[in-house]
């Protein structure tokens, strides 16, 4: 492998794993702020969705409402058999006049039981039209008739969505649509009819839309088979009816499979976020309760039960990728230059990896050349060795044994390994004594106890003796075991005359079958240790020679000698090469030079340092040359003080090698002195470069670990914490020395259990990296959510050596998820629990009372006149109130107990389930008591009451909703009542509060329906008796309920604001009539208007007068507003709108004087022209006398500040007399008229004339 190719392997080894470690930090940061704006947008979504759902519902249950209401009117189910055209009219007119009003409505159809279409009513627009019979015989639709007819009492039927279709053909533009139908029976119980009304599909998709916000942009609604019935894209619409194919289920297949298997849910895909919910329409839960108890609804004729719809808001990938892609591209940019400067920093360190790899192959091949040299005078050696034998065995030439001794010898100086030498020897020996078999056993290297059998073989007949080669090769012999055995044991020679006679011997039965008859052997020594036995084995009987057996000693000696320089050369191998490696590994040269004769001597390693051949001279002057010139002369110093002063010295200079490198070197200086005089100077030198560059390159690391934003900690296997960079300290709080050989443990908070911890780190001792998030405490006790990640750290050989953790401060964004779910469920000024939190408590509670057999209870409480202090004194008093109602409420119920608020000045309370009610009828007159101390805020003392409305569970209901309208309904009670109460839910206030319900939804479009009407009641001039004016009273007559009194529409227009419009029409209305009666009577008579203080509020009563009296040009005198006594009090811009009308001309009265706060100084502090007295003192003024003095002092007081007096209710002559005597000026009461419609008050006039 070439430089270059090395270079670049070790570039990669570098570069790599810093840029896959760089991009786990940033990959970390940016998925983490992905990971929170997707909690954000998924909650969102969920908020949207769930209002969006609940709006669908009521429209639905409002609608199956109407439509029970409606099958329960005896009119409509007395038709059976009826010819005449008369009734039929009056029952189109009956649901004309019920569901004319509807904009959801497009039909109604009512059938009689034979399944004829009698009566059916098209919409549009909100405006009704009766078919007549002729079109109905034409166009005859009896669809559904008998899903509905079949149904029992109590049940309803809905179809599925379908678009709006004419002679069985679907109708352009297309328009959705869905049915409902009920049947309907008489007196007796028995069938009479269905009657089948027609919805919009739009408006019910509408409403769902409405409650989305701006989740609306990709909603999406599907019915049960996966088609659309809205979608962003409209050509995607109605695939089930138009045939096109489209369908949701088609095109999110995988998506469909999730929603399809779940009513609620929510889960990402990679086109984005789907959140969804399922709408059963037949769900009971969907219409409100009735008297006939809850509404069994029926499918449509599939019968099974199962349908629904699917409500899905969809939030594309994109959407969610663009609310992080600012912090990915700031992460980008910074990300690019840092992985520039470690390109750089592995480049520098692979350069100088592959140069040290290049010098480390340079010394290998030195020290292969310096083994060669060794081998070269090794063998020199055993030449003269072998020839010192060769003449040692030429005095021994006359004996056998001295030759085969000599044999021996030469072959252990000739042989270069062991095993040659050895069977040399074995066929000498075997030759010499006539043995056809010869082996040798040799000494196992880690178990000197035993023997085992080698290749070395002497067979003259392989044939003959091959079973018992084969027997040797498979068996080895311990200490002491067998022949070889015992030579083992004894370190001496040891012969068997005569195999037969020791048959237990270890291969004796074969070697006896085989001819074998005796045996000898003898040991290999090397020095003392025996390493091999040679054994021998003769067709004869030996018998035992003695100087066979000592030259055996000596030959094992000889061939012991043969192991032992092999031994040796194989040492001097080791030293020479741990000498080479040491060398090479401290990068270590040495250079001497002689004083005195001028000789010099450099080492290998100290020529490659310098850049220069190893067998070049290298003087002392080429040293010094070689020094930069920033080192030369503190070199040649250091140089001179260790020379004359004969002490070591010790420097690191940079040198400029002949090839223009320049390398980094430490030398060492010393000086061999004789006499206080140097004779030999050596340098020893050593090249750290890589080192150098090494520690720069860790500086570089450690103080970008050190300056880390993260917290970095790393610990060796056991946890024990080594190292912590300054963030850390920062977030904790620890100094390093207070941390350092600790373990982590000792500063996490009790959230994570031992067990949990020791989890932890048996993942990460497999190798594999853990992170999440841990709750941990500072040193001062301060806990801190953090994000950590541990990751284990490899040797080269995969071994775990220490482990590092990052860590990183979260407890900002936890803070801010807290407060996001904290403010999901609490009020943000009481900090109390919302409706959403108190509904989920409530459902919880009704649970746990079924459960437990127990009984609980739902209290709403209202405060009493609470918005005349948030306009007198201002929100910020009016908050403060509310936060004190808060902890008055809860001082009055248990811990267990809820209390929440349910917006303005409206709270709501949970009674746990407890086995008697007492203690809930105490909680209640200890909420009406609570209320009796005063409100102290700033310099103000409030004196604030309550009305208290309450519900029992299960008793009263076990559905939230149902058991909510109940507590409203009692709380209405309450306040009928006078407030400052609290009223059980009885079934008359649920009938009570379902009228109020109906009568505020009449009332809502009584005007474009033309149902009010004003009567006019004279008021007449005391002294002449004649007419000079007249009250203007609003009536209203509906055409299902009737005529209904001022005293109970009126307070509904009021609350619900319908009063600012109605009472501009009677402004109108009234300005206009009395312009008539002066033409037509040619007379000033004037028109008293009754005013409410809501029309006041937004500052623009002054305009509706001045338009009335603009349009209808009667002169401003002619016109007085009656004005109430509690509107005085209000403050605000009243009194300013009051100046505005009085500016205008017309006329100011206060009604019904008397009955109030009653206060002079209000009639002196507003521009007042008329006083009425109450019609309750007018009643008892000639049989009272406190009634009769309190009149006379209303008059006196009037008269004294300019004011006329008119006195209501005046019904009798006593009462006119009276009035007439104490000085009243007008007179207005049934004595003189009832009040007239506009033509019979014309005529009333008229006689006057």
């Amino acid at each position: 492998m070439g430089y270059r190719s090395r270079a670049r392997r070790y570039f990669l080894r570098l570069f790599v794993p810093s840029c896959l470690f760089l991009a786990a930090v940033f990959g970390y940061a940016y998925y983490s702020e992905k990971e929170v704006q997707n909690v954000f947008v998924a909650e969102r979504e969920e908020l949207h969705l769930e209002m969006g759902a609940q709006r669908v519902r009521d429209h639905l249950g409002h609608a199956l409402q109407n439509l029970r209401s409606l099958t329960g009117l005896q009119s409509l189910s007395r038709f059976e058999n009826e010819s005449e055209q008369a009734r039929l009219e009056v029952l189109s007119k009956h649901l004309l006049a019920f569901a004319g009003w509807r904009d959801s409505y497009r039909r109604i159809r009512l059938f009689d039981a034979k399944g004829e279409e009698r009566v059916r009513i098209d919409f549009n627009k909100g405006k009704g039209t009766v078919i007549s019979d002729q079109a109905l015989k034409r166009d005859r639709d009896r669809r559904f008739f008998s899903d509905v007819f079949r149904l029992n009492a109590g049940q309803v039927f809905i179809s599925p969505f379908e678009l709006e279709r004419k002679n069985r053909k679907i109708v352009h533009p297309y328009r959705l649509q869905i049915h409902i139908g009920a049947p309907m029976f008489d007196g007796a119980g028995r069938k009479k009819g269905a009657l089948i009304i027609t919805l919009a599909g739009e408006a019910i998709i509408n409403t769902f839309l409405d409650g989305l916000g701006e989740s609306a942009r990709y909603a999406m609604v599907l019915n049960r088979g996966g088609y659309w019935l809205h979608s962003p894209d409209p050509r995607e619409l109605w695939g089930f009816q138009l045939d096109h194919g489209g369908s949701f289920r088609q095109k999110y297949p995988e998506a469909w499979r999730k929603i399809i298997t779940s009513d609620r849910g929510q889960f990402y895909q990679e086109l984005g976020l789907f959140t969804f919910r399922t709408i059963h329409p037949l769900d009971n839960r969907l219409s409100p309760p009735h008297r006939g108890g809850d509404v069994d609804a029926r499918p449509t004729s599939n019968g099974d039960g199962k349908y629904f719809w699917k409500l899905i808001t969809f939030v594309p990938q994109s959407a969610l990728e663009a609310r992080v892609a600012g912090i990915k591209w700031k992460l980008l940019w910074l990300f690019v230059p840092i992985v520039m400067l470690v390109f750089g920093g592995a480049v520098a360190i692979a350069t100088a990896m592959a140069k040290r790899r290049e010098f480390e192959l340079r010394l290998k091949e030195a020290n292969e050349n310096l083994e060669q040299n060794i081998e070269k005078r090794t063998r020199t050696l055993e030449a003269e060795i072998e020839s010192r034998i060769r003449a040692e065995t030429a005095l021994r030439e006359s004996s056998g044994l001295i030759d085969l001794q000599q044999s021996v010898a030469a072959a252990a100086n000739v042989s270069e390994t062991p095993q040659e030498a050895l069977l040399i020897c074995l066929r000498d020996i075997a030759a010499y004594c006539g043995c056809p078999v010869a082996h040798a056993y040799m000494v196992h290297e880690d178990a000197p106890d035993l023997l085992k059998p080698s290749d070395l073989w002497v067979n003259q007949h392989p044939r003959r003796y091959g079973e018992f080669t084969r027997l040797t090769m498979a068996t080895g012999l311990c200490r002491g075991e067998g022949l070889a055995g015992r030579v083992l044991a004894t370190a001496e020679p040891v012969w068997v005359t005569k195999i037969r006679d020791e048959l237990d011997v270890p291969r004796a039965r074969v070697a006896v079958g085989l001819g074998l008859k005796s045996a000898f052997a003898f040991p290999v020594l090397a020095g003392r240790d025996v390493v091999a036995v040679l054994e021998f084995f003769s067709s004869d009987e030996m018998e035992q020679d003695a100087g066979l057996f000592y030259m055996l000693l000596d030959i094992g000696g000889q061939l012991g000698r043969v192991f032992e320089r092999r031994r040796a050369q194989d040492a001097l191998s080791k030293v020479g090469a741990s000498l080479a490696n040491s060398q090479r590994i401290a990068q270590l040269g040495n250079w001497e030079w002689s004083v005195d004769s001028g000789a010099v001597w450099a080492s290998a390693e100290f020529c490659r340092i310098f850049g220069v051949e190893s067998e070049s001279r290298v003087l002392l002057t080429d040293i010094v040359k070689a020094i930069s010139e920033n080192d030369h002369d503190r070199f040649l110093k250091t140089l001179d003080d260790s020379r004359h002063g004969c002490e070591d010295h010790e420097i690191e200079c940079t040198i400029v090698r002949r090839d223009g490198q320049r390398r980094y070197l430490r030398f060492l200086i010393n000086a061999e002195c004789v006499a206080n005089r140097a004779v030999k100077i050596i340098l020893i030198v050593q090249d750290i470069t890589d080192h150098e560059a090494d520690r720069q390159l860790l500086r570089k690391l450690s103080l970008a670990v050190e300056q880390s934003p993260a917290s970095v900690v790393i610990s060796d296997v056991n946890g024990v914490i080594e190292y912590v960079n300054r963030r850390f300290c920062d977030t904790t709080g620890y100094r390093p020395d207070e941390i350092l050989g600790k373990n982590p443990t000792e500063g996490a908070s009790g959230e994570i259990s031992s067990g949990a911890y020791l989890k932890l780190w048996e993942k990460m001792e497999t190798g594999e990296t853990w992170s999440g998030e841990v709750l941990n405490r500072r040193k001062n006790g301060e806990e801190y959510w953090e994000y950590s990640s541990i990751s284990p750290i490899k040797d080269e050989h995969g071994l775990i050596t220490n482990f590092l953790a990052i860590m990183e401060d979260i407890s900002v964004r936890k803070k801010y998820e807290e407060q996001l779910l904290h403010r999901a469920n609490y009020d943000d000024l009481t900090d109390l629990p919302n409706r959403v939190l108190s509904l989920d408590r409530l459902t919880q509670s009704i649970e746990r009372a079924k459960r437990d057999d127990g009984t609980g209870a739902v209290f709403f409480v209202d405060l009493d006149d609470f918005k005349s202090i948030n306009d007198t004194k201002g929100h910020d008093v009016g908050d403060r109130i509310l936060i004190e109602v808060g902890r008055r409420l809860q001082g009055c119920v248990r811990k267990v107990d809820t209390v929440a608020r349910m917006g303005g000045d409206e709270f709501e309370i949970i009674i746990e389930a407890q086995k008697s009610s007492v203690m809930i009828e105490q909680a209640a007159r200890d909420i009406i008591d609570a209320f009796t101390v005063p409100f102290h805020i700033d310099r103000y003392e409030f004196f604030i009451s309550a009305s208290v409305g309450i519900t029992l569970f299960p008793s009263d209901g076990d559905d939230p909703q149902v058991l909510r309208s109940h507590a409203d309904a009692a709380l209405f009670r309450a306040k009928d009542l006078g407030r400052n109460n609290y009223q059980f839910f009885t079934a008359e206030m649920n009938e009570k509060t379902a009228r109020r319900v109906r009568l505020e939804t009449a009332l809502r479009y009584a005007l474009e329906r033309n149902e009010l009407s004003i009567n006019y009641q004279p008021i007449v001039d005391i002294q002449t008796r004649r007419p000079i004016g007249a009250e203007a009273l609003l009536r209203w007559n509906n055409p299902q309920m009737g005529a209904i009194g001022p005293d109970t529409f009126i307070p509904i227009a009021e609350s619900t604001g319908l009063i600012v419009p109605i009472g501009a029409w009677v402004m109108n209305k009234a300005c206009r009539d009395a312009e008539l009666w002066r033409k037509q009577t040619g007379r000033d008579l004037f028109v008293a208007v009754n005013t409410s203080s809501r029309q006041y509020r937004d500052g623009a009563m002054a305009d509706t007068i001045n338009t009335a009296l603009a349009q209808s040009k009667l002169p401003p005198d002619c016109l007085e507003v009656e004005i109430t006594e509690s509107l005085l009090i209000e403050g605000g811009n009243v009194s300013s709108e009051l100046d505005r009308l009085k500016a205008l001309g017309v006329k100011l009265s206060i009604d019904d004087f008397g009955t109030g706060y009653s206060s002079l100084s209000y009639l002196k502090r507003f521009p007042l022209d008329t006083l009425k007295v109450d019609k309750s003192f007018v009643n008892d003024v000639t049989v009272d006398k406190e009634d009769a003095e309190l009149v006379r002092a209303i008059i006196a007081m009037a008269h004294s500040l300019e004011l006329c007096v008119i006195a209501e209710g005046v019904e009798t002559e006593d009462q006119l007399d009276f009035f007439a005597k104490e000085g009243g000026d007008l007179i207005q009461g049934f004595y003189y008229s009832r009040p007239l419609p506009l033509d019979k008050f014309m005529d009333y006039l008229k006689a006057f004339d």
